[in-house]
């Protein structure tokens, strides 16, 4: 039987790794956590490089695409079976891929790093065939169907991964809340992260999340689920997942204590607060005591549409522009290799957020399809999050 693919999408601390975890126990699945983060990061810069012919750093993180160039999205989709490997792109996705899963060990997937070795340059289909190859032989079962990945910041190959290539998605959306005081606020995070994210990079990550979502939200390989659904009622919506994936529903992805994790040992769960493990509810709300209203605030109001479309109530309807021109970040509190790059709120920034949630407010016919594009990823996801700008909160799922 030929092998089928899964790829399990989210932000940071959406709660994709659980998810991942839970399905990897069943006897038809081996699902690994962020084995290839730096394949679809090589693919990035391999686009900007041959594609758009443009100078990127390579190191940069991947780009929300707020505010990015008319008509970004539907390029990338349609190049990506052109992006090609060379010699050297190869040697290095090799490097940083066993830096990774040495580095994060068992956490990870350090199984496949012997194989490694054997990737040739060939277009980005075949690398990615390839490496799901390796992994699913270093990660065999004796009955597999499906091979799978878990993998943040990857929103914009959904669509390449589930159309050309056939995977199937499932996409875990949580309250941007709820992420950011996750990693940004947790247990330890200077000692075990070195440091913050800057929270509008966290924020513009989260509203790409959705805006994915809702890009993908009638392809028939894709399914979206909110982390605060899987934890308060985890037999339905896992039983909902091995639908979509036509499998049986095994109890056993309801066994926190049986999970296991890349080095096929006992896996521990990965919180960043005092809570209980596995499908626990606890951890909700925890944003409430641990953001600053400031936090909540800026938040709130420059993810207020996205929030709505997923039903996330505001907790303060005060929030306006004020909230961003007088929020403080302290540069020294980012962790050091984002800092140069210097994500945080200025001016400029400002002038793009406003222009954003105005947009939203405008006439249509006042709105060019290209600044649609630019400031909303596509036209469809502008026209999903028109009138959610307000208190209204409607039916979208």
């Amino acid at each position: 039987m030929k092998l089928k693919n899964i790829c399990i999408m989210g932000t940071l601390r959406s709660g994709k790794t659980l998810v991942s975890r839970a399905l990897n126990i069943h006897p038809y699945i081996s699902v690994q956590v962020e084995p290839y983060f730096f394949f679809f990061k090589i693919c990035r810069n391999i686009f900007y490089r041959d594609i758009l012919k443009d100078d990127i750093d390579p190191e940069s993180p991947i780009s929300s695409g707020f505010a990015n160039f008319s008509g970004y999205t539907n390029l990338f989709n349609e190049k990506f079976n052109n992006l090609q490997f060379k010699d050297s792109d190869i040697k290095e996705l090799i490097k940083k891929t066993t830096w990774q899963q040495e580095y994060e060990d068992c956490k990870r997937a350090p199984l496949i790093v012997p194989m490694l070795h054997s990737l040739r340059p060939g277009s980005a289909k075949e690398v990615l065939n390839k490496l799901m190859k390796i992994l699913a032989v270093s990660y065999q079962k004796e009955n597999l169907q499906y091979i799978g990945i878990s993998e943040g910041w990857c929103d914009e190959f959904i669509a390449p991964l589930t159309t050309d290539l056939h995977y199937k998605c499932i996409h875990i959306i949580r309250d941007p809340r709820a992420i950011i005081a996750s990693r940004n606020y947790g247990l330890n995070i200077n000692e075990k992260y070195g440091g913050k994210y800057p929270i509008l990079f966290l924020i513009r990550h989260w509203r790409k999340s959705v805006s994915y979502s809702i890009l993908n939200k009638n392809n028939p390989n894709y399914l979206s689920i909110r982390y605060e659904d899987i934890v308060e009622n985890p037999k339905y919506w896992f039983d909902l997942i091995c639908k979509h994936l036509d499998v049986y529903f095994d109890e056993n992805i309801l066994r926190p204590d049986k999970y296991i994790n890349g080095c096929n040992n006992f896996w521990k769960q990965n919180t960043s607060f005092k809570v209980e493990s596995g499908f626990s509810t606890s951890a909700i709300n925890r944003w409430e005591s641990v953001l600053s209203k400031e936090d909540v605030s800026l938040i709130e109001y420059l993810c207020k549409p996205e929030m709505h479309y997923y039903k996330y109530i505001n907790k303060f309807e005060d929030c306006n522009i004020s909230n961003i021109a007088s929020y403080k970040e302290n540069s020294n509190d980012i962790v050091d290799w984002l800092k140069q790059y210097n994500i945080y709120i200025t001016e400029d920034e400002i002038k793009k957020e406003i222009m954003r949630l105005q947009l939203l407010d405008l006439p249509v016919d006042y709105v060019s399809d290209s600044t649609k594009k630019s400031y909303f990823y596509d036209d469809c996801v502008y026209d999903s999050l028109l009138g959610l700008n307000n208190n209204n909160i409607q039916e979208h799922l």
